[in-house]
């Protein structure tokens, strides 16, 4: 039987994959939208949203593909 690191992912792995990294980057970035909204700090809430998105969206990534490194 292959072990972790050669059997790779499967479809659904995948698709649980990029629906977490969309929901990661997504999810921070509209927040930072809202808050420039209510702020009026136009693009500093976007900024940070996406900084914040990028690494959430990174690190998720990182810890699901640890096993296969």
């Amino acid at each position: 039987m292959p072990s972790d690191r050669t059997r790779g992912l499967s479809g659904t792995e995948l698709i649980g994959l990029g629906l977490f990294l969309a929901v990661a980057f997504v999810v921070p970035l509209i927040a930072g939208l809202v808050i420039d909204q209510v702020a009026h700090t136009t693009p500093a809430g976007l900024l940070v949203g996406l900084v914040v998105g990028i690494a959430a969206a990174g690190f998720g990534l990182w810890a699901q593909m640890r096993r296969y490194l």
